[in-house]
């Protein structure tokens, strides 16, 4: 990945693949992208607690925002500055000098169409696909056997700062690639499951598949999905306080439990996906969006993010909200960051 982007990743994140399944032979590159098919690229092992995935088509963010998403220039749209579209990007290899990356793996991330990734957790797990695949692996990475290679030796998880390597404290990242496809890895395990193509998936989790597939459903060219924040009190706060608390919270909270909680990127928008055990409430939902306050700088959500539409699904509520002019596109995902009861579980 260029400087550019990850500069900016950084700057956002503190200021403010329809894939075909996919087989030792290739990844189809092909057909439209989706959230749900690319959970098909990603180890059911790769995911700890909490759930954390992203996923993104790069091709379709650039032709929703009206620019070229390869282009070096305009990676900073990638991310919702100056534009009306936003990508989350996985933090292997975001978090990684891009130079350093670009010069051990052979690639840079916006050479890649698509790209699905576990967001969280101790081993990352990134999975970039596009006009990549084995030649693109350069030479100079360590054979490690089994079709995998890595930038540097070393166990598994062993840190060693002393060491040049793409992962910011040293462990080994570790590479498998197919036809049209990239994985990477901390995880040795993780690269070889992805290449094998029979171990079990995210694909098989069925709450991200039906928020992902009402997400699909929205036409979003990006995504991230997750488990629901739980409402607790601030661990400081006295009996009473902490009772004041836990009852803002209840009225600022969506009016029915949830296990899992899906954002996704339009033009100009952001849909959020909600699974509830039932059939939501609509108008008690939209009513938590349309009347809310973000409790990190109490003032309206409106002001920024206003409620295009409400829907159900079965079990799953589709909350369309319209980013408002001046705002950034990443916003929901601060919220989300920052526990904002809107993401909060009862």
């Amino acid at each position: 990945m260029r400087r550019s982007l990850r500069a900016t990743a950084a700057t956002v994140a503190i200021a403010c693949l329809a894939l075909a399944g996919c087989s030792t032979g290739g990844v189809n590159v092909d057909s439209k992208w989706s959230v749900a098919a690319s959970l098909e690229q990603v180890p059911a092992d790769a995911i700890g607690t909490p759930r954390f995935v992203v996923a993104g088509d790069l091709e379709g963010a650039g032709k929703a925002g009206g620019f070229d998403p390869h282009d070096e220039s305009n990676a900073q749209r990638l991310l919702g500055v100056n534009s009306p579209v936003y990508v989350p990007f996985p933090d292997l290899p975001v978090r990684s000098d891009p130079a350093v990356f670009e010069e051990l793996s052979g690639f840079d991330l916006l050479e890649a169409d698509r790209f699905v990734a576990n967001g969280l957790g101790e081993q990352p797990f990134t999975v970039v696909m596009g006009d990549l695949g084995p030649d693109t692996l350069p030479d100079s990475l360590t054979d490690v056997g089994d079709g995998i290679r890595s930038d540097i030796d070393g166990e598994d998880g062993a840190a060693n700062m002393a060491r040049e390597g793409i992962d910011p404290i040293g462990r080994p990242v570790r590479f498998a690639a197919k036809e049209n496809a990239i994985a990477m890895s901390t995880s040795t395990p993780l690269v070889t499951d992805w290449l094998g193509g029979d171990a079990p998936t995210l694909a098989e989790d069925e709450g991200l598949v039906e928020v992902a597939k009402a997400l699909d459903g929205e036409d979003v060219f990006s995504a991230l999905l997750t488990d629901a924040m739980p409402m607790a009190p601030d661990l400081m706060a006295t009996p009473e306080s902490a009772a004041q608390q836990m009852e803002a919270l209840e009225k600022a909270t969506p009016p029915a439990p949830f296990d899992t909680v899906g954002l996704g990127w339009k033009r100009g928008q952001v849909v959020v996906a909600y699974r509830f055990a039932e059939e939501p409430d609509t108008a008690a939902l939209e009513a938590v969006w349309r009347d809310g306050m973000m409790f990190t700088t109490q003032t309206p959500i409106s002001e920024r993010l206003s409620v295009a539409s409400v829907t159900a699904k079965g079990n799953v509520g589709i909350v369309t909200l319209d980013i408002a002019e001046g705002a950034s596109p990443a916003l929901a995902e601060q919220m989300l960051q920052q526990r904002e009861p809107v993401f909060v579980s009862r």
